[in-house]
């Protein structure tokens, strides 16, 4: 809930939008992003580490706070294998065959969507494109994302997003409109 990139769903990005103050006069474009395939593609061990990184630092004033060090070490012990056995060496069966899910998240599974979306964070965060000032909006619902940016062409604007929003291992098409966009079960427009 407290990364500022994600879209928790239509109301919040309605909300989120109306919040929007653009600068009068400047052009500017929505542009749309898929990230491709996003589950299957992330790269599981790097996302679980990264994830393992945010819930330590997320939870660093409570560990802390623990007089019992043990304490401390125990719960972030937990977490740490709590997250590996739930999305690590999983079984699926489609008819009388049984498939070991070799590479990404899997879809299904319950953490799946968090997962996803603090994986897509973490690299949102690095890029800090919450400050940049060729983009006065971006936000992210799972692998779809949506960016306003300022550009003289649509070219421009896709240029100057997937510039700067990469995830590792992850493929992002974007597309951009001077007029409107299609995202969530919404349509958008200038």
């Amino acid at each position: 809930q407290s990364a500022p990139t994600i879209i928790h769903g239509s109301k919040d990005l309605a909300i989120k939008l109306s919040k929007l103050q653009l600068t009068p006069g400047r052009q500017f474009f929505i542009c749309t992003g898929d990230v491709v395939a996003f589950y299957p593609n992330i790269p599981l061990e790097s996302c679980l580490d990264i994830i393992e990184s945010q819930y330590l630092d997320f939870n660093e004033e409570l560990f802390l706070g623990m007089h019992d060090e043990n304490k401390s070490l125990k719960c972030q012990e937990i977490f740490r294998r709590a997250l590996r056995v739930g999305n690590t060496m999983l079984v699926t069966q489609f008819r009388d065959n049984f498939f070991l899910q070799l590479r990404g998240l899997a879809m299904g599974v319950a953490d799946s969507p968090d997962l996803a979306n603090l994986y897509g964070y973490y690299f949102e965060e690095k890029a800090d494109v919450l400050h940049n000032l060729s983009i006065p909006f971006y936000g992210r619902y799972i692998d779809d994302c949506l960016a306003i940016v300022y550009a003289s062409s649509e070219r421009e604007a896709i240029n100057t997003i997937s510039s700067l929003i990469k995830f590792d291992n992850c493929v992002i098409e974007w597309s951009a409109s001077a007029t409107h966009a299609a995202f969530l079960d919404m349509m958008l427009y200038v």
